[in-house]
């Protein structure tokens, strides 16, 4: 479980920071000469957003609330961007990654024992 932890964190914090990059700096990005690159900036930022929480659960990885919370919401997200990527026959690299980070964040997100 250790390894797949840090596998979970690592391709999450590296994978989002290379879309996030790839959204910023692209033809719709913060560059573009239209106003049509609200959503790819939008984006980005999320993207950002979900990368930090790598940060967030390798600082707190001995507080099981944080863990339990934080794995949820990582579960969540990749399973509806993997839905998401389905509907519309997004590349199979995404499809695949964004199933794996949805597995891998619920065999991770474990219950917090009640005291």
């Amino acid at each position: 479980m250790k390894l797949l932890f840090w596998l979970t964190l690592t391709a999450n914090l590296l994978l989002e920071l290379y879309a996030a990059l790839n959204l910023l700096l692209g033809d719709a990005g913060l560059l573009a000469d239209t106003g049509q690159n609200a959503w790819s900036i939008h984006y980005a930022f999320a993207a950002i957003t979900i990368a930090s929480v790598s940060i967030w659960l390798a600082c707190y990885r001995n507080v099981p609330g944080v863990t339990y919370v934080l794995f949820g919401y990582l579960c969540t997200f990749h399973l509806l961007l993997f839905i998401s990527a389905i509907i519309v026959r997004g590349k199979f690299y995404a499809i695949l990654f964004h199933a794996f980070m949805a597995i891998a964040s619920l065999a991770l997100n474990r219950p917090i024992p009640r005291a």
